[in-house]
């Protein structure tokens, strides 16, 4: 278990410390008490197959692949860390392929969609008009958005500071710590209804400087529990006839609008706060006929 502390660190997130956690309880017994010197390719691969034929999740269905990628990739950090304490020579991963994943739909509203959205979130209370309406229109992730305090809103220069991030597990319950990535840690414009809306909410509000935008039943001083925004969602889009739609997907939704609207791809990175450009172009740049169309008009001409 020495090499525990490299995937199991103070710095990492608590919910990657957390799954890390979750994976080992399948991988360590499987591989019982061999040395990691005796983990070859041979025996690694044995383990995914494992994973892909035999494992099997509490509700009885076969893993994903991206559930068998993160076994993967937690065992492509352990026999790194081997290498790192001059325990083996070579990673037996880099012979093992890992899961192919399959690129799912990006769930996002249409432009009529957003519309019928708006006009039903105009008739909720307050706090949720507000949520909903960040979450939209800065494309922020929901941890972000009840990490929020008073003091990262600037209304003079009509921006948002995202600086921390709020996550709940069943194991650690709710903790507040830095955004995903170092990219996380943005500035991020506000539209002028936007800042309407968020000071009309802070005029009923405590707005102490370190007070919570969207705190706790308890204390303004608290975040509010993430999951109430997911949960509040589902029950929402039910209600008024639209598609399941997570927080997340309002991210997207907000993300492939700016798009829509001629943003450069490096103006949504920044927003959205993608450490690697590579991740805006796959998930949200999409084309279609009439734009392929266009597209070989203007360059041949003919």
């Amino acid at each position: 278990n020495e090499w525990l502390p490299s995937l199991l660190n103070d710095e990492c997130r608590v919910t990657t410390y957390e799954f890390r956690t979750f994976i080992l309880q399948t991988m360590l017994p499987y591989f019982g008490d061999a040395l990691i010197t005796d983990i070859d390719t041979k025996k690694a691969n044995a383990y995914m197959e494992y994973l892909k034929n035999e494992k099997k999740t509490i509700y009885g269905k076969s893993l994903s692949p991206q559930s068998r990628k993160h076994h993967h990739s937690t065992l492509n950090l352990i026999f790194k860390y081997a290498i790192q304490k001059g325990y083996i020579s070579d990673n037996p991963m880099n012979s093992v392929p890992s899961p192919k994943l399959r690129r799912g739909k990006v769930d996002a509203f249409t432009k009529s969609e957003t519309t019928l959205f708006i006009n039903a979130v105009d008739e909720q209370p307050l706090m949720l008009r507000t949520i909903y309406y960040i979450l939209l229109t800065t494309g922020i992730r929901r941890g972000e958005c009840f990490g929020l305090q008073w003091q990262d809103v600037d209304f003079i220069n009509k921006s948002i500071h995202i600086e921390r991030s709020v996550t709940y597990t069943s194991m650690s319950g709710i903790v507040i710590g830095l955004p995903k990535t170092d990219a996380g840690i943005r500035e991020i414009p506000l539209t002028d209804g936007m800042i309407n809306l968020l000071q009309e909410y802070k005029s009923k509000e405590n707005a102490a400087a370190t007070a919570f935008v969207f705190h706790s039943e308890t204390s303004p001083f608290d975040p509010h529990h993430p999951d109430f925004a997911t949960d509040h969602l589902k029950k929402f889009m039910k209600k008024i006839g639209l598609p399941d739609m997570s927080p997340h997907g309002l991210r997207h939704t907000c993300a492939s609008l700016l798009l829509q609207s001629g943003a450069d791809i490096k103006s949504v990175q920044d927003i959205l706060g993608h450490a690697d450009a590579s991740t805006t172009l796959n998930f949200y740049v999409k084309s279609d006929m009439n734009n392929m169309r266009t597209a070989t008009a203007n360059a041949f001409n003919w």
